[in-house]
């Protein structure tokens, strides 16, 4: 599952690079034309908010683009690979399967079944729900109309990440932080047996106003 999400993180980084790289084309051309000269505090007056009209129509294109390709997953109850949002069930003795939504809880105490909330969220309503990321030592299968829940303690919980009914609404209401923090990755190192070769990267390279967390 979570390579659905490293996907689906690569996609939107490349979208969004490709998005910030039309977008300076077009800004790029942009002329000043005046029947007079201007004065020097004029033009950088100018140039300042003609740069930030120009961050904002870049952020809210990109946020329509991604509202859009979202409605469409959802109107049209697209079925994840991952069976993460419906997953199906055939009837016995016969050629007919039936379509179920996964239900999940809507807060998550980590621990065995009978502690889970009552609250749930269901991914026929909406894509949002999430489900704390995590190595889980789970053996229970998934009962049709039942709420998802825990018959052990899992194991690690990734701090900050989500999965869900689909890979791109759980992604965008997760944090990286696990992934600038190599004692998180140890632990996942240790459980998983994978990600050998992977280190924790720096916040301090990093060029991103936004915080890992």
């Amino acid at each position: 599952m979570a390579s659905a999400q490293f996907q689906v993180l690569s996609v939107l980084c490349r979208t969004s690079r490709q998005f910030v790289i039309d977008a300076l084309k077009g800004f790029s051309s942009t002329t000043i034309l005046s029947p007079n000269a201007l004065s020097r505090d004029i033009i950088n007056s100018y140039i300042g908010t003609s740069i930030e009209q120009f961050q904002k129509n870049t952020l809210d294109s990109f946020r329509s683009y991604y509202h859009f390709v979202s409605s469409l997953v959802e109107e049209n109850h697209f079925i994840s690979a991952l069976r993460t949002n419906f997953y199906t069930r055939s009837v016995p003795d016969s050629n007919i399967s039936v379509t179920f939504s996964a239900i999940y809880p809507q807060q998550v105490n980590q621990t065995p079944s009978s502690l889970m909330s009552n609250e749930t969220c269901r991914c026929d309503r909406t894509s949002d729900c999430v489900y704390p990321a995590g190595i889980y030592n789970q053996s229970q299968t998934i009962v049709s109309n039942e709420v998802f829940s825990l018959d052990e303690s899992p194991l690690f919980i990734v701090p900050g990440f989500q999965v869900g009914c689909v890979p791109q609404n759980a992604l965008l209401q997760s944090t990286l932080e696990c992934f600038y923090n190599q004692s998180c990755l140890d632990i996942v190192i240790s459980l998983t047996d994978a990600l050998r070769t992977v280190s924790a990267l720096n916040i301090s390279n990093s060029f991103s106003r936004f915080s890992p967390t």
